[in-house]
């Protein structure tokens, strides 16, 4: 007796089988990956605000123990300089 060699055909479906494997391996990471990874982003940009909030309010602690005082709203140094809308 011979051994059995695999056909043309077995090796169709083994190839067709693979491929399919791979696409639903590349589906489910879709559909369960990228929203992981989108949470991540939003989180990552929320602790860059918390951070950015963190350094102003340094700033403004450091240049209140310079200065003695807090520094003036841009809104009240535009008006002293004449920037914007007049009043009437």
């Amino acid at each position: 007796m011979r051994p059995s060699r695999p056909t043309t055909r077995t090796a169709v479906l083994i190839v067709c089988v693979i491929i399919a494997s791979i696409v639903v391996g590349t589906e489910a990471f879709l559909v369960i990956g990228m929203p992981a990874i989108q949470a991540h982003r939003e989180s990552q940009q929320r602790q860059k605000c918390v951070d950015n909030m963190r350094q102003l309010g340094n700033a403004l602690r450091e240049y209140h123990d310079r200065m003695n005082k807090f520094p003036k709203p841009a809104s009240e140094e535009k008006a002293e300089a004449g920037i914007g809308e007049q009043k009437q």
